[in-house]
């Protein structure tokens, strides 16, 4: 397993995974909703991928942009062979600690 830090981990993972599926787990945010809701340092395993467009309506041109400015990376969520939970989802950057990319496995650290 290798070790790569948090600040360099987003310019990395869009180097590596460009469009092939990787693997990442992160914990849930601490907020009030997700309290109720019993997600409090609960982990989260998700495979997905970037750059895909399908599916796409309406999204802002610069959305690498603000992605970067609030720490979060856009991914298309892959389920499996039941494609009704497949969608695009944004996760914290500052939330995740591990990945697999291309069968390597990755610590995320501060």
């Amino acid at each position: 397993m290798l070790i790569i830090r948090r600040r360099n981990f987003e310019n990395f993972i869009r180097s590596k995974a460009d469009t092939q599926i990787f693997s990442v787990k992160f914990k849930y945010k601490d907020t009030v909703e997700n309290r109720k809701l019993g997600r409090v340092n609960h982990v989260r395993p998700m495979t997905c991928r970037l750059g895909v467009s399908a599916y796409v309506k309406g999204v802002e041109k610069d959305r690498n942009a603000t992605d970067k400015w609030h720490h979060v990376l856009t991914v298309y969520e892959m389920t499996g062979q039941d494609r009704k939970d497949e969608a695009y989802r944004r996760i914290n950057l500052e939330t995740i600690f591990w990945a697999k990319i291309g069968g390597i496995e990755y610590t995320v650290i501060d």
